[in-house]
């Protein structure tokens, strides 16, 4: 089940989700990720940027493998309103370059996610909606420490951004 309720005052559908690695029981033996903190904040933050924009929003924590694949599919079969004209997946946890680690720690093709979400036929729900797929992830070992930026010249307010390069 996706846990969508999409009314007439919502633009489209943000489906979020945030994993933490931090969930018991889902790794047989023991973690080889470590925990990432921030993630869940993350997903909060996005939660609340796209219920401005009037998307109904979905967010999920600490999803597996088998349950991310589940609710994919389920969001490929979903008839969505006439009036629901755009569609987000957005992913914050650990990953790589072209794939995600979902909560069991099993690697997960981006290709594959975009692809469960693509319409196949004439008929698909998501047919004709736009699709935007966020994946907020780490793209290799290196760490990237950011950079400090003030707002408008004001030095009393400094907030740490990640650099481009």
């Amino acid at each position: 089940a996706t846990g969508l309720s999409v009314g007439p005052e919502h633009k489209g559908v943000a489906v979020i989700i945030g994993n933490s690695y931090t969930r018991q029981g889902v790794v047989p033996i023991k973690r080889t990720l470590h925990p990432l903190d921030g993630s869940h904040k993350d997903a909060e933050m996005m939660k609340e940027s796209f219920e401005y924009l009037k998307f109904c929003v979905v967010v999920m924590h600490n999803v597996t493998q088998d349950e991310l694949m589940a609710l994919l599919y389920s969001l490929a079969d979903h008839p969505y309103p006439k009036y629901c004209r755009r569609f987000v997946f957005a992913f914050s946890g650990h990953g790589g370059d072209g794939f995600i680690c979902s909560e069991d720690e099993k690697s997960m093709a981006i290709n594959d996610i975009i692809g469960v979400l693509a319409p196949k036929s004439s008929n698909d729900p998501l047919l004709g909606i736009p699709r935007l797929f966020f994946f907020d992830t780490c793209r290799g070992d290196e760490f990237d420490i950011g950079i400090i930026l003030s707002r408008g010249g004001d030095e009393n307010w400094k907030s740490r951004i990640p650099s481009t390069g």
